[in-house]
């Protein structure tokens, strides 16, 4: 958690978990949170040690804050595709080995995956957009 102050009282909301959460009300040593239709109870102890407020600096921008809340818009299903996705591109987001011809490892890469060549490239592009965009927004701040 960051060093700002956590409110939590019913109606408070915050960060919990990738989603914004809302305090729906105190059972004992338990605090019943509410995210849409869905609710869940969380011991006071754990959900001060991970729960951020809801203005905590990394969703400053509205770009940033965009990107989380599709994030969290994503069902579980959804979030597992896109982690499958970004775990079968590691083996080519890291450095060129010398004398390896790129071209030759993407194909390679593609037909292990079951992919054509264009799809991998697309994928790839766009994480490593992805991946330069956060980098000159937080060196920015």
């Amino acid at each position: 958690m960051s060093d700002q102050l956590l409110t939590l009282e019913p109606g408070a909301r915050f960060w919990f978990e990738g989603d914004v959460w809302e305090v729906d009300r105190f059972d004992g040593d338990c605090v019943r949170l509410r995210h849409g239709a869905t609710v869940q109870s969380v011991s006071t102890s754990a959900l001060l040690g991970t729960a951020t407020p809801l203005d905590d600096e990394r969703v400053d921008d509205e770009e940033d804050l965009m990107s989380t809340v599709a994030l969290s818009a994503l069902t579980v299903k959804q979030r597992k595709e896109i982690d499958r996705r970004v775990e079968q591109l590691q083996p080519l987001l890291g450095p060129v080995p010398d004398g390896t011809n790129v071209t030759e490892r993407i194909k390679a890469h593609a037909a292990s995956l079951g992919l054509s060549v264009r799809t991998l490239q697309r994928r790839l592009a766009r994480v490593r957009h992805a991946h330069a965009e956060l980098a000159l927004r937080h060196r920015a701040r």
